[in-house]
């Protein structure tokens, strides 16, 4: 059974609530089994990732309140894409372009003639994936006066 911080905590008096949250202990935990219920869905397989996070989202909108989710919806209809996007901090469209040239890639090897050719058009796929990856990733800030 997941375990989320506070949920059984709270109930003996040591909750996972933030100090400014304005909501009751049981408005939390209301909140907190409703997202417990979310994963329970996804674990059994009855929901997709993709609409797990929605529904996370959905759920984090609902308690809160303030117009700020906390976790964006989904944004197409390629969740690895989705995923490589969020996980790299690049968008979602370098994220689509990166994973299209790999697929291509694999796609051309696997009907290669000869195991070189396959092994140079899957390396040639890998280089570019990467090389797409890295030219869209944000670029770390220097403090000013640091150059």
């Amino acid at each position: 059974m997941l375990h989320l911080q506070g949920e059984q905590e709270g109930r003996d008096g040591v909750s996972g609530m933030r100090e400014n949250d304005d909501h009751t202990e049981d408005q939390y935990f209301a909140h907190m089994a409703n997202i417990r219920d979310i994963l329970g869905r996804w674990k059994a397989d009855e929901i997709s990732a993709r609409q797990k996070r929605s529904l996370i989202a959905a759920e984090n909108a609902r308690y809160y309140g303030d117009g700020t989710p906390l976790a964006l919806p989904p944004r197409s209809a390629d969740g690895m894409a989705e995923i490589l996007a969020d996980a790299t901090g690049i968008p979602l469209e370098a994220a689509a372009l990166a994973l299209a040239g790999r697929r291509r890639a694999n796609w051309e090897a696997a009907h290669a003639t000869t195991a070189g050719d396959a092994r140079a058009i899957y390396e040639a796929g890998m280089k570019t994936y990467a090389a797409v990856v890295r030219s869209g990733m944000p670029q770390p800030r220097l403090p000013a006066g640091s150059r």
